[in-house]
């Protein structure tokens, strides 16, 4: 009863390239290699031994106080091999990718090595397309490692990581697609991720959050950024023939999320996803919600109605592109939500329903919708707390303060360099 339906690929095939160690060490019982930078692909090299033999094979990121390679990853893969030899030459070809820099290779035994590489693979990527200088070594590193990130995350599909998950999701889908168009200029692949989401409603109306592949998680915030990311193809592409073709399936989304709306409009008591908010969970400045897993807490919270709200404004643009007429109720929605959670006296929005609590994210995602109401503070409280936050709500720092006119602020690497542990108690 096998339900796969086949279809013809939509993007390029992988290229793939070798790259040997930029440097080749001595370390006490075998090799340090170093490949310069992270590489996603597999590692080769030739082996003579006897039979039984072996070779500890650790791979990482990075290098560790004494020299050595850490290879229990900060993304919690420990990564480590063991090779062992049959009699004479031995060809190391392995089956799975994994994405280091650093190779280290130890053996108690007589085995000599040789022929290293790195069989690297990514998505067909143009080193030259996009190039970026801007005189601050900070800001130049930034750009050289984001690169070279979205680079490795590229594969069939957008990893999440190429260590660990090594899934596509939704979520991050509207860093890595955006960041990829101005790197590459190629939207294949952005295209097919919208439609392996799409394909993912046939399990749940509301969208899944990781697509294609068979792990069933599900985030409401990822789900409630489809349009947006509908939209930031069509930005990309005009190609209004798929925006015509997947505005039911983002109209289900929509749907599917109306049926928690409370009498003011808002929705609450979103209990049939992950409410995430952010990741990990330390980085969610302190949001005053109960985010428990696998069941949130009741009541109504702040991001989940604020992604609500830009859900409905970029629903009503594509309708506007299509010429398709219809009712906003986006203008009664934020009236709403302004009523329930913004406090006029600080300038801010609370985190929910009941809560004094102002985070970063309470703030940032209704900035990012240009949902501002008069005397708000919510560039000051950027500059006060930085980016206080994951990497995937970064994104929406930084756009926010751009769409707030704070262009200095979003660019000022002084700003991010001094990041808060602790809030201060104006914002409690």
């Amino acid at each position: 009863n096998d339900d796969h339906i086949l279809m013809m690929q939509q993007t390029k095939n992988l290229q793939m390239e070798y790259r040997t160690p930029v440097e080749v060490k001595r370390v006490e019982g075998g090799w340090l290699l170093d490949f310069g930078k992270d590489l996603t692909g597999t590692f080769y090299m030739k082996a003579w031994g006897k039979r039984g033999d072996r070779v500890r094979i650790i791979y990482g990121e990075e290098l560790q106080q004494n020299g050595l390679v850490r290879n229990d990853m900060r993304c919690n893969c420990l990564y480590e091999d063991s090779l062992v030899l049959a009699e004479g030459e031995n060809e190391l070809e392995q089956f799975e990718y994994k994405c280091f820099r650093y190779v280290q290779l130890t053996t108690d035994d007589p085995v000599q090595m040789d022929g290293f590489r790195v069989d690297y693979r990514h998505y067909p990527f143009d080193d030259g397309y996009a190039e970026f200088y801007s005189g601050d070594e900070l800001i130049d590193g930034i750009w050289k490692i984001c690169k070279n990130a979205v680079k490795n995350c590229a594969q069939e599909a957008f990893l999440d990581c190429p260590h660990r998950e090594k899934g596509q999701y939704l979520g991050d889908l509207t860093v890595t697609a955006h960041a990829f168009h101005y790197l590459t200029g190629d939207d294949a692949l952005f295209r097919k991720a919208l439609t392996d989401f799409a394909h993912s409603t046939e399990i749940c109306s509301g969208m899944m959050a990781v697509a294609p592949g068979s792990f069933m998680q599900e985030i409401a915030d990822f789900s409630l950024l489809y349009p947006y990311q509908l939209l930031l193809y069509y930005h990309f592409t005009e190609d209004r023939e798929f925006l015509e073709q997947l505005l039911p399936v983002a109209e289900g989304v929509e749907r599917y999320f109306d049926r928690f709306k409370n009498k003011e409009g808002l929705v609450e008591n979103v209990k049939t996803k992950w409410n995430l908010v952010d990741w990990p969970e330390n980085l969610r400045d302190g949001y005053d919600f109960d985010l428990s897993q696998p069941v949130v807490g009741d009541g109504c919270h702040n991001v989940i109605n604020a992604l609500y709200i830009g859900m409905k404004k970029c629903l009503n643009r594509i309708r506007e592109i299509l010429d398709i007429p219809g009712r906003s109720e986006t203008e009664k929605l934020i009236e709403a939500y302004i009523k329930v959670f913004y406090d006029e006296e600080r300038g801010l929005f609370t985190d929910a329903y009941g809560s004094r609590h102002c985070s970063l994210h309470a703030n940032v995602f209704p900035a990012f919708y240009g949902v501002l109401p008069k005397g708000n503070r919510i560039s000051e409280l950027i500059r006060d707390k930085g980016l206080s936050c994951g990497v995937f709500v970064s994104y929406f720092v930084l756009y926010a303060l751009i769409r707030m006119g704070e262009k200095g602020l979003a660019y000022d690497p002084v700003s991010y360099t001094h990041l808060r542990a602790h809030e201060t108690d104006q914002y409690r």
